[in-house]
C-alpha cells in the first residue's frame, strides 16, 4: 500500500494518512500511534492531504479542489461524516514528498491553500551551480 501526508494529533496519540488502496483509491484513515492498531476510514469516496485541526476534534481533507472536515474524538477515535466545507482549485500537493497544499488557522476558521497560477509565455528559471568556476575558465585573472 502506498501511504503519504501523515499528521499526529495534538495530544500525539492519533495519526492520520492516506493511502492507496487495492482498487486504486486514494483514501484517508486515521489509526493509534502507539499500538498501531484501530485503523478507521475517515473518508469512502478519495481523499488526500488529511490533517488534525488543531484542537485535535476534526480530521480536514482534500478530495481535488474540495476540502472536507470529519468530526473527531480524541477520546475514542470515533470519526464523523464528513462535510464540504468549501471548493476552490485543485492546487494538488506542494513541492515535497508528500507534502500538503493546504493549512488551517490555530483558530480553524481560515484557511490557506496553494493555487497553480497559470503564466503563459513565461520563462523558466535557470539555476547555475558553481558558476565561480566556470567564470575563472572564461575571464583571465
Amino acid at each position: 500500500m502506498d501511504q503519504g501526508s501523515a499528521d499526529f494529533s495534538p495530544d500525539g496519540r492519533w495519526i492520520v494518512y492516506d493511502e492507496i488502496n487495492a482498487s486504486g483509491t486514494r483514501d484517508v484513515f486515521v489509526g493509534e500511534t502507539a499500538s498501531g492498531s484501530g485503523r478507521r476510514p475517515v473518508s469512502s469516496s478519495g481523499g488526500s492531504q488529511p490533517l488534525f485541526a488543531k484542537n485535535g476534534r476534526e480530521i480536514v481533507y482534500r478530495r481535488g479542489g474540495a476540502v472536507f472536515a470529519a468530526s473527531f474524538d480524541p477520546a475514542t477515535g470515533e470519526v464523523g461524516t464528513p462535510i464540504s466545507l468549501f471548493t476552490g482549485p485543485d492546487g494538488g500537493r506542494s513541492p515535497g514528498v508528500g507534502a500538503r497544499g493546504y493549512d488551517v488557522s490555530l483558530d480553524g476558521a481560515r484557511f490557506v491553500l496553494s493555487v497553480p497560477v497559470a503564466r503563459p509565455g513565461a520563462t523558466p528559471n535557470v539555476v547555475v551551480i558553481n558558476w565561480f568556476d566556470d567564470l575563472r575558465r572564461k575571464v583571465p585573472q
